[in-house]
């Protein structure tokens, strides 16, 4: 029996399925963007209600969007801060900041948020943790 390779046009087709599919899911606000260095990072992003990640070391920025059950929901943030610096800012849909606070320390607070946000980490040489979840 002789191997057939498979054609270009397969191939192609395919590579234009997945790369429909990643846009879909951008634009949908499914799942986190990413463009940072990470060493050691255990992360949590399948969730729509929650976020974590624990890392030795984070620099970059990274985004995921979080949904409420319900409008004028909270999401209650956890980090943790070793060294390094870390900043969180938080937008709506129409992409307006609702909340944004620089060089955070090892802390816990909640953050009143509308329908559907933007959550947006940036670390430079950040060691620790961060944890965010929704609460109605």
């Amino acid at each position: 029996m002789k191997y057939k390779p498979k054609s270009t046009k397969s191939a192609i087709l395919i590579i234009v399925i997945v790369l429909a599919l990643i846009f879909i899911a951008r634009f949908l606000g499914i799942g986190t963007t990413r463009s940072a260095i990470r060493i050691g990072y255990i992360g949590n992003d399948g969730s729509q209600k929650e976020w974590s990640a624990s890392y030795l070391l984070l620099s970059g920025s990274l985004e995921h969007t979080i949904r409420p059950e319900s409008n004028a929901g909270k999401l209650y943030f956890e980090i943790k801060t070793n060294s390094g610096t870390i900043s969180v800012v938080v937008q709506d849909k129409s992409g307006n900041t609702v909340f944004e606070k620089d060089d955070i320390e090892t802390s816990t607070f909640e953050v009143k948020v509308p329908d559907e946000v933007r959550v947006c980490i940036k670390a430079d040489g950040h060691r620790g943790s961060f944890k965010i979840k929704t609460a109605e």
